[in-house]
């Protein structure tokens, strides 16, 4: 699939990632958060194998993890303002009059030699695969 992106597709995902991003940079109250909102969510998006602080302030483009290790801790942002704003968009996104929206509460396959089991863990991970599909009509199969 890599091999048939061109660079049109990026530019495309740059302009929708700085839409959606502009509807949510309100709820960091200063230009620094901001930054580290941005630089957070661009390493959860890249294609790094393990997603811990050195890992994605690495993929960011930034050298140590401890600016954001502050965003993430110590930072003053409210959650629930950001969640709303990301359900808005969303739902805006993915809006079609006989449309469906399913989350997938699916869990993550652990890499392990130990053993090998679905980990769920509500707070530190989060994988949310929507799916959008129309809802069949009334009477048809």
């Amino acid at each position: 699939m890599l091999d048939d992106v061109v660079a049109e597709d990026v530019s495309a995902w740059r302009v929708g990632f700085d839409e959606a991003f502009s509807r949510v940079a309100g709820v960091f109250g200063r230009v620094e958060p901001r930054r580290w909102a941005r630089a957070y969510v661009t390493g959860l998006l890249a294609p790094v194998e393990r997603k811990n602080s050195w890992q994605l302030s690495k993929a960011a483009g930034v050298v140590e993890p401890d600016g954001l290790q502050h965003f993430l801790n110590r930072s003053r942002w409210s959650a629930d303002e950001l969640r709303d704003r990301v359900r808005a968009y969303a739902a805006e996104s993915l809006a079609c009059p006989d449309g469906v929206l399913v989350p997938d509460e699916t869990g993550f396959l652990k890499k392990g030699t130990k053993c090998r089991y679905r980990h769920f863990t509500p707070y530190d991970e989060l994988a949310v695969m929507p799916t959008r599909d129309a809802m069949p009509q009334a009477g048809v199969a």
